[in-house]
Order: C-alpha cells, then sequence, then structure tokens
C-alpha cells in the first residue's frame, strides 16, 4: 500500500516545489517601451521588444559592476539595462482602467452634449461612469442612434505623427511574440545554448595591457572602470584624433581608452576604404644589350648599370563586395632620377650619362577571403603599365656618346596579389606578380635598335607594413621588374646590325607612410 502511495506523493511534492519556486521568482516591469538584447550591451542585437508596464520573469540580477538583468518576456530570453526597468508593478501593468465621465441618457436626449430638447439637469449615478478603456467621449451605442438622431457624427480625424528616422539596428524577427505564454514555461538549458550559438560581435578587441577606462577621451575625465590584460572589449568609435577608442565591456559598461592599449582581436574590414601612401627609395637598374653587328663598334655590345633616387605615390580603393568577395582598384606613380647616371668608359674617356624615369600603374582588381581573422585575400589583377626613359641630352654624341635614344613601353598586364592585413599584432603583408602581355617598345627616331622591337615583362613586389599610430602605417616595399626586348630589321644606331637583344633589370626599395583617407 505505501509503494503504491510512494509515486503520487513524490509527484505531488515535487509540483509544490515547482510552484513555489515559481512564486518566488523575480519579476521586473518595464518603465517604457524597452529593446531586450541577447547579450548585455546596447551594441549588441535586439531580440524583442517589451511594451511600456511588460512583466518580465528575472532569469539573472545585476552583480558587481554590471547594471544588466537577464529576464524572460515575450517569449524570448535576453538581456535589459537596470535603467529600464522597475520593481514596482505600474498603474497599467495591474490593469487598472481610467473611469471617463460621461453624459447620462435621458429620455429624449442623447448622450452626447447639445441634445435637441431642454433636459433635466440630472446625473445618474452609475449612468455617469464607464469602465471602459476607450477615452472617446463621442461614441454612440446602436440604441441611441435609432431613438435620437439629432446630428451626424463627426469623427474627429487624428494628426499623422511624423516617423522620426532611427539608425537601423539588427532586429531579430518578432514572429514568435504572438505565441502560446506556455512557451515562457521553457527556459531551461535551450536558452543557454541559444545565447552561446548566437554570432559573434564585431569589433572584438583584446587589452593589450592593464589600463584605466575614461569616461571621456582624456585622462582628466575620471575613471570609469579598470581593464586587465587579456579582457575582450567590443569597438564603438574612434576618435576623431584616432588616439582613443570607445569600447563596452562584456558587461555592458562603456567607455573610452588610448588606442595603443587594445588591438584587434580578428581583422575586421570596413565597407570602402581608400588608402594613400606616399614613399622614397633607391634602385638599381642594369642593362645587357647584344646585336650582330660589328665587334669593333663599341656599342654593338655592352652592359651598363645605373642607381637612381626615386619619389613614390599611389593608392588603393577596396569596396567589401560580399562576405566572400572584394573589390578595388589602384594607381601607383613613380618618378626616378640617375645623377650622375650611367657611367660609360670606351677605354680613352668616361662619360656619366643622366636620365630619368617616370613609371604608371594602374589596375583593377577582385578578391576572394580565405581567412576572416587575419582578412587574408588572393585577388586577381588586371591593369596598364608604362615606362617612360629620357636621357639627358640624347642627341648630343659627346654628352650621349652610347648613343642611348628615349623610350616608351606601355602594355596590359594581368596578375594576383595577395594580401594579409594582420599577421600579427601591428603587422601586414602583400606579395604580388604581374605579367605584361606582348606588346612593342618605342625609341627615338634615327637612333633606333631595330625596325621592330617585340617586348614581354614581368614584375614583382612585396610590401611589409607596421602600424605606427591608428591612422598611419610605416611600410617598406621591394619592386623588381624584368624586360625583354628583341629588336628586328636594320638598325639606325648600331652600323650594320640587323638583329639584337636586350635585357633589362631593376630592383627598388621604398619606405614612406600610408593611411586611409575614407
Amino acid at each position: 500500500m505505501i509503494k503504491r502511495l510512494a509515486t503520487p506523493i513524490a509527484v505531488g511534492v515535487l509540483f509544490l516545489l515547482a510552484l513555489a519556486g515559481e512564486a518566488r521568482a523575480e519579476t521586473v516591469y518595464a518603465k517604457s517601451k524597452t529593446p531586450v538584447y541577447d547579450r548585455p550591451g546596447e551594441m549588441a542585437r535586439i531580440v524583442t521588444r517589451a511594451k511600456r508596464g511588460a512583466a518580465m520573469k528575472v532569469l539573472r540580477k545585476p552583480k558587481g559592476d554590471t547594471r544588466w538583468y537577464k529576464v524572460r518576456v515575450n517569449g524570448r530570453t535576453g538581456w535589459v539595462p537596470r535603467s529600464k526597468v522597475t520593481r514596482k508593478m505600474s498603474a497599467t501593468a495591474r490593469g487598472s482602467k481610467r473611469k471617463t465621465r460621461r453624459r447620462a441618457f435621458v429620455e429624449g436626449r442623447g448622450r452626447r452634449r447639445g441634445g435637441a430638447s431642454d433636459a433635466p439637469g440630472d446625473r445618474v449615478g452609475e449612468d455617469t461612469i464607464s469602465d471602459d478603456d476607450d477615452d472617446d467621449d463621442d461614441i454612440i451605442s446602436d440604441d441611441d442612434e435609432e431613438e435620437a438622431k439629432p446630428r451626424r457624427r463627426v469623427k474627429k480625424k487624428k494628426k499623422k505623427k511624423k516617423k522620426k528616422k532611427k539608425k537601423k539596428r539588427r532586429v531579430a524577427d518578432d514572429e514568435d511574440e504572438d505565441e502560446d505564454e506556455d512557451e515562457d514555461e521553457d527556459e531551461g538549458d535551450d536558452d543557454e545554448e541559444a545565447d552561446e550559438e548566437a554570432d559573434e560581435r564585431p569589433g572584438a578587441m583584446i587589452i593589450r595591457s592593464d589600463t584605466a577606462m575614461y569616461n571621456k577621451p582624456r585622462k582628466k575625465s575620471g575613471e570609469v572602470a579598470e581593464l586587465e590584460e587579456g579582457d575582450t572589449v567590443y569597438l564603438v568609435k574612434e576618435s576623431s584624433s584616432g588616439r582613443w577608442l570607445k569600447i563596452e565591456t562584456e558587461s555592458g559598461r562603456s567607455g573610452w581608452v588610448r588606442a595603443s592599449k587594445a588591438e584587434q582581436a580578428s581583422y575586421v574590414r570596413p565597407k570602402y576604404a581608400i588608402d594613400v601612401r606616399g614613399n622614397l627609395g633607391v634602385s638599381r637598374m642594369s642593362q645587357s644589350f647584344g646585336s650582330n653587328g660589328a665587334e669593333a663598334n663599341p656599342i654593338a655590345a655592352y652592359d651598363l648599370s645605373a642607381d637612381t633616387l626615386n619619389v613614390s605615390l599611389g593608392g588603393v580603393f577596396t569596396y567589401d563586395y560580399s562576405e566572400d568577395w572584394l573589390l578595388g582598384a589602384d594607381l601607383g606613380y613613380r618618378y626616378g632620377r640617375a645623377t650622375p647616371g650611367i657611367r660609360y668608359n670606351d677605354g680613352v674617356n668616361s662619360t656619366d650619362i643622366p636620365f630619368t624615369t617616370h613609371n604608371i600603374d594602374i589596375g583593377v582588381r577582385g578578391g576572394y577571403k580565405l581567412g576572416k581573422s587575419s582578412g587574408m585575400v588572393l585577388f586577381g589583377r588586371a591593369g596598364y603599365s608604362y615606362l617612360n626613359m629620357s636621357v639627358d641630352n640624347f642627341d648630343d654624341a659627346e654628352a650621349n656618346p652610347l648613343l642611348l635614344p628615349n623610350e616608351n613601353v606601355g602594355g596590359f598586364v594581368v596578375g594576383l596579389r595577395f594580401e594579409m592585413p594582420q599577421i600579427a599584432d601591428k603587422f601586414a603583408i602583400s606579395l604580388g606578380v604581374d605579367y605584361m602581355l606582348p606588346t612593342q617598345r618605342s625609341q627615338t627616331a634615327n637612333i633606333e635598335d631595330g625596325q621592330t622591337a617585340d617586348v614581354s615583362a614581368y614584375f614583382g613586389q612585396g610590401r611589409f607594413s607596421y602600424k605606427w599610430k591608428p591612422k598611419w602605417d610605416i611600410i617598406g616595399i621591394y619592386q623588381y621588374a624584368s624586360y625583354s626586348t628583341d629588336f628586328a630589321g636594320m638598325s639606325s644606331r648600331v652600323e650594320g646590325a640587323t638583329l639584337a637583344e636586350r635585357s633589362d633589370v631593376s630592383h627598388t626599395l621604398l619606405v614612406g607612410v600610408m593611411r586611409p583617407v575614407f
């Protein structure tokens, strides 16, 4: 007998304990229309919105320096700031109804003001009080309309309130808000798993060393909290100077820290970006020429070299087109000056031949994202490259004993770019190769090396950058260029030559700065 009663008794006890636990659960009420976030912090995703006076079941109270409640409302679990809720039930939440005084019904007169005939000035107690929530005093029952129709009912036009534009937020679909309230009871492991599976917040950063968080972007504004090395925070915005960052902690507190005290946990790519650079450097150019001209002719075959000083400017535009793809364009210009220039010795006399170079490179690109944490991207590129070499006093045989002509080479290029904007703290690299489609080299008339000049070229480059300041990078660039030219036809520079070939190779080192402008 006892065994038979044990099971129902145990079930009953558990049921009573559940009811007691439910009764002890604290409830808070929304002071106004309140957004509910998927985690502490007003930059988090909104999962639902609680109406004014809405009851919220408290799942976790604020602890320590946090100011956030974990609550259950509208069938959703989320977080609300302490300032948005109250423990006292408002009149709206209790369901108290505003009592509206109505005109009493008197035979021959409707409840509306201005009846057709004079009526007693009495008021009938119960008839003068309405428990309806409707605040409109112009409501007439069907019976009144049949019995007395002194005038047409006039509806007041409600003024439409202009909706203020608000910044867009990512708001979860609220289709489930009208589901049965029975779902509110399901608050177990499912809610915890949902919180853990929520999307990662963008702009995650790691504190590099112990620091204070300030109320404003200056140390004298007062400390808000102390942050420790390794703490995870979230970027809200950057100061105009780039020296301060407004961040939000995981507990929902926000404030300012020095930009040097925090680093990105993973690379965050802006939607649009324009980076410009300026560089100074040197180039080492070498040239090897050979022809079937007379061996006794000193310019029939020779090797020469020269160093140039360079100034380089450039810019890159990048557009984050989709989750996997980037689009962009780039433009670069390099000016080179060789002084004293090429050193030539014919066995008797030595001469320096100065010259100037202009190099322009323009291209468009499309890239596929290979890694999110480092921002690694592989680009395909197509563009146009142009090189001009101008020799000082090219038509003076004494100043230019080699009879070097002015030259132009331009052609379409295709290539690849590999970029990793965050290989380590503050460091980034970029590698690229290009191939110039077959083209022609043009030379000064009457001192050409042949009637035709077929050119093919290869280019390579590497860039290493260090984030010196929030908006300034120090960059080092290496550029390699190799031109191969085959001449055919009678040469007007080398007497008797009908075939010639030439190889031009340059190595360039540049150092400078780069910064975003957009």
